[in-house]
C-alpha cells in the first residue's frame, strides 16, 4: 500500500540522522574520556610510584655499606622534602626491622602478606594505591622495593593533597568537550543542508502529485551540493515531461476537433479492435451498415408460416412436384 505524500512524521530524516550519529559519537566520546581519565590516573600513580622507588633506591645506597642505624635513616628522611613520609624496613621473613614511627616498633605484626610486599618479592617492586594501615589506622599510598638484604617500603598519607596530585589533568577533558561541541555543530549544519534538500524534494513531490506548476524559486532553494544538483535534475526532467504531456494534450484536442468537423466518418482503433476515438459520422455510418445487414439476413431466412407449410406439404403428399410448388410459393411470399 502506497503511503500518501502528505503523511507527517514525528522526526524528519535529517533529525533522525543527526540524533543517531550524535548519540553514537557521544557514546564514543564518553568512552574515550573515561579511558583517558583512567590512563591519566594510572600515569600519575606510576609517576608517584617511580618517585618513591627512587627514594627507596637512594636510601638503600646509604645503608648498603654500613650497619643498619636508625639515626642515619632518620637523618636521611629529615633531609628530604617529602612531607609526612613514612619509611619501613622489612626483612625477608616479613619482620619489621625499622619503622619511622618508633612508637610502633614493638607491636607491629608480620608484613609478609601485605600486597605491596608480595608484589615486591615477585616482581622486584610493587605498590598499593590506597590501603588503611593496620598499625596507624591511616590510609597510605605504599611503594616497596625488594633488595638482597631487606625490603624498603615508603608510604605517603592518602590525604587531600595526594588525591589532588593523583587526579587526572582536567585540560584534556575540556579539550575533548570543546572538540565534541565543534563536531556536533559542524555535523548539525551538514544534516541541516541535507534536511533542506529532502524537504524541498518532498514539497516538489506534493506539488507534482497535485499536478501544480513548479516555481523557479524552488530550484534555487536547493543547496549547492551533489544532492541539490540531483534534485534540480529531477525537477527539470519532471518539467520536460509535464511540457510534453501538455503538448500531447493540445495535439489530441486538435485531432478531436479535426475529426468532429470532418465530412467523412473516421475512427481510430487499437490492434485488438478496441475503439480509441470516432466522430459522429462514423457512428451514424456504422449504425446504417448494421441495420442494412440485419434486413438482408431477415430476407434470406424463411418465415415461420413458410416452414409450417413446407413441412405440412411433405407430410400430406409424397409428390415431388407438389413439394416444389409449395416451396416456390413459400419463397415468393
Amino acid at each position: 500500500m502506497n503511503l500518501p505524500v502528505t503523511q507527517k512524521h514525528f522526526l524528519s530524516f535529517s533529525r533522525k540522522l543527526f540524533l543517531s550519529v550524535i548519540s553514537l559519537f557521544l557514546v564514543f566520546a564518553i568512552c574515550f574520556i573515561a579511558y583517558q581519565y583512567q590512563r591519566e590516573r594510572e600515569y600519575k600513580i606510576e609517576l608517584l610510584n617511580t618517585k618513591l622507588q627512587d627514594y627507596n633506591s637512594r636510601l638503600y645506597e646509604q645503608l648498603e655499606n654500613q650497619p643498619l642505624d636508625s639515626e642515619i635513616i632518620d637523618g636521611y628522611i629529615n633531609n628530604h622534602i617529602l612531607e609526612d613520609l613514612r619509611v619501613t624496613l622489612i626483612d625477608a621473613q616479613g619482620n619489621v626491622v625499622y619503622d619511622s614511627y618508633p612508637s610502633h616498633n614493638n607491636q607491629m605484626e608480620n608484613h609478609l602478606n601485605r600486597p605491596e610486599v608480595q608484589k615486591a618479592i615477585k616482581h622486584g617492586n610493587g605498590y598499593d594505591v590506597r590501603r588503611t594501615s593496620e598499625t596507624t589506622g591511616v590510609p597510605y599510598f605504599y611503594s616497596a622495593t625488594h633488595y638482597k638484604d631487606y625490603i624498603v617500603r615508603s608510604a605517603l598519607p592518602y590525604n587531600v593533597s595526594l588525591i589532588n596530585n593523583l587526579q587526572a589533568d582536567p585540560h584534556y577533558l575540556w579539550f575533548t568537550v570543546i572538540v565534541t561541541l565543534l563536531l556536533m555543530i559542524i555535523f548539525y549544519k551538514f544534516t541541516n543542508k541535507l534536511g533542506t534538500s529532502i524537504s524541498q524534494l518532498r514539497e516538489f513531490a506534493m506539488r507534482a502529485d497535485r499536478n501544480e506548476p513548479i516555481e523557479m524559486a524552488m530550484q534555487s532553494a536547493f543547496p549547492h551540493n551533489e544532492l541539490g544538483e540531483i534534485s534540480q535534475h529531477i525537477i527539470q526532467i519532471y518539467k520536460r515531461l509535464h511540457e510534453t504531456k501538455e503538448a500531447l494534450y493540445i495535439e489530441r484536442e486538435k485531432l478531436i476537433t479535426h475529426l468532429q468537423i470532418s465530412h467523412e466518418g473516421l475512427g481510430i482503433f487499437t490492434k485488438d479492435k478496441k475503439e480509441i476515438l470516432v466522430n459522429n459520422l462514423f457512428t451514424q455510418y456504422s449504425n446504417l451498415i448494421s441495420d442494412s445487414n440485419r434486413k438482408q439476413q431477415k430476407k434470406s431466412l424463411p418465415s415461420a408460416n413458410c416452414k409450417r407449410s413446407f413441412i405440412l406439404s411433405i407430410r400430406i403428399s409424397k409428390n415431388v412436384r407438389e413439394e416444389k410448388v409449395k416451396t416456390n410459393v413459400c419463397h415468393h411470399q
